[in-house]
């Protein structure tokens, strides 16, 4: 169900610089803590991902990622305080290694696009997925590849 920017065959795919033990450290912002829940509860125990911290007020997100590093933040798009657009580029102007994954229920087009325009996220996936794509999806974001999920952002 994804596509990336380039030619699966053609590309290399080198793993982030800041995987420690060869898992992937998480970062969650959704203002929707029945969200935040639903993701941990799906990728609790995973053997390829850590978990740094999650919160539902994205102005602790700076302060988060200082104290503890991430390889992938998944944001919401849509949040009350400080939108995901806008988080999104706090965090690339201060954390450039930091992939962002952005969550969308319907492809937020505008708010999407600038994300992607702006703040050079790594791709965005709609809520509506299930575990296996989830995985997927940070697999690939944090193999440095562009993913973008069809009938997204338009």
């Amino acid at each position: 169900m994804y596509f990336t920017t380039c030619n699966e065959q053609s590309l290399f795919v080198k793993p982030a610089t800041r995987m420690k033990n060869g898992k992937i450290t998480l970062g969650i912002v959704d203002d929707h803590q029945i969200v935040i829940d639903g993701l941990t509860s799906l990728l609790k125990g995973h053997e390829k991902f850590n978990f740094a911290f999650a919160t539902t007020d994205a102005s602790e997100v700076l302060g988060k990622i200082k104290e503890k590093p991430v390889d992938i933040l998944l944001t919401d798009v849509m949040m009350p305080k400080l939108p995901g657009n806008q988080l999104a580029k706090q965090v690339k102007e201060k954390f450039p290694h930091v992939k962002i994954l952005a969550l969308s229920m319907s492809g937020q087009g505008d708010l999407v696009n600038e994300m992607i325009e702006d703040a050079d996220i790594a791709g965005y996936v709609l809520k509506n997925i299930g575990k296996q794509e989830l995985v997927k999806a940070l697999e690939k974001n944090c193999g440095r590849r562009h993913l973008f999920q069809r009938g997204g952002a338009g």
